[in-house]
């Protein structure tokens, strides 16, 4: 992994072209960032945040997924396949829509971009995800 410019921006450099399909097999390969506030996010949720930032992608990978956890309940609070593609694009999850599930923000573990490598069998290429931040909506 590179982190061109600052804390916020990312390059994943993925060669999955001599992977061999093995479906019975649980493989992924995941990128934890840590340059979010971690712990308690019931006030992001309450006062209506969003994590946004925005993606793309070169040669032939496809997809990558979102994951974001709470490691303390066992649960992943969301998950999201993002396509990828050579002209960017913005991802905002507004966490006030969250607020049903608001007690489960409490303990945000990870936030994490995941590759499975039976969706990208035969793919490679650089993943570039930049301006990672949490912001207030209006």
């Amino acid at each position: 992994m590179i982190t061109p410019g600052n804390a916020n921006n990312y390059c994943y450099i993925v060669d999955f072209s001599n992977i061999t399909s093995k479906p019975e097999m649980n493989r992924w390969i995941g990128y934890t960032i840590q340059s979010l506030p971690m712990g308690d996010w019931r006030t992001f949720v309450n006062e209506n945040y969003a994590l946004e930032f925005q993606y793309m992608a070169d040669g032939n990978i496809q997809c990558i997924n979102l994951e974001i956890t709470n490691a303390s309940i066992g649960k992943k609070l969301y998950r999201r396949k993002l396509q990828l593609s050579s002209e960017e694009q913005k991802f905002s999850l507004p966490l006030g829509k969250c607020i049903k599930f608001v007690e489960d923000w409490k303990s945000v573990n990870e936030i994490c971009f995941v590759f499975f490598p039976e969706e990208c069998v035969g793919q490679k290429g650089s993943v570039f995800i930049t301006d990672v931040v949490l912001i207030k909506e209006v």
